[in-house]
């Protein structure tokens, strides 16, 4: 028997980044929404590599789509069947990945993703996941004594940890290097650069919704 879309089973946090020549479906000209200290090709950055990588899970694929136009389509879809209830995603948090001093240069010097067996969710970031993630569950049943609430977990934990490579570093402001390396260097090895890899966070998020559209909402409302 044929599985519906919702029925189907994915871990989309475990995987592998693998070489993608496609790149980036936009750049700083297409995206008018883009925050400066996450526009690394605009301030400089001089590598390029770490744009053409994409998320392979283990299970199942993983499709590459505009983020406003399959949401357009979510949206458009709710408003007519007239949805009611309350969907919930919770989004697990993202390691850092400092090396050194902060004010120095190459604080987060790495330019290629690590492969999965090269590093793990340990210590206090696994802790931290695992709270997480048992929350959610708690909620998630909780909600379904309800019946009107959803609650999923978005786990980027591990997808992040292999991503040394797209944070903005001493990219966080235009041009740092022009004058050579200066005795104090800002770093930013926490949030993303974009486009980078926090879009595949949004390209999972789209498959959690649209796994959600396809499955009966059990509706107790009056």
């Amino acid at each position: 028997e044929k599985k519906k879309a919702y029925q189907k089973q994915c871990d989309y946090s475990k995987g592998d980044w693998i070489k993608d020549t496609k790149g980036p479906l936009y750049n700083d000209t297409t995206c008018s929404l883009m925050k400066e200290g996450r526009n690394c090709i605009k301030h400089g950055r001089p590598d390029s590599d770490y744009l053409y990588w994409r998320w392979k899970p283990n299970e199942c694929y993983l499709p590459r789509k505009s983020l406003r136009t399959s949401l357009n389509s979510i949206i458009d879809r709710r408003g007519h069947k007239g949805k009611n209830g309350i969907d919930v995603v919770v989004t697990t948090f993202t390691p850092h990945h400092f090396e050194g001093a902060w004010d120095k240069a190459g604080a987060c010097p790495k330019t290629k993703p690590y492969r999965s067996e090269e590093k793990k969710v340990e210590g206090m970031d696994n802790e931290m996941r695992k709270v997480e993630v048992e929350e959610v569950e708690n909620a998630k049943n909780k909600g379904n004594e309800f019946g009107r609430f959803r609650f999923e977990v978005l786990d980027i934990t591990n997808l992040a940890l292999l991503r040394p490579d797209g944070h903005p570093g001493p990219y966080m402001n235009p041009f740092p290097f022009f004058n050579g390396v200066q005795e104090y260097v800002q770093n930013d090895c926490v949030h993303w650069c974009l486009p980078g890899p926090i879009d595949t966070w949004n390209e999972i998020f789209l498959e959690l919704i649209k796994k959600w559209e396809e499955q009966p909402r059990i509706d107790l409302s009056i």
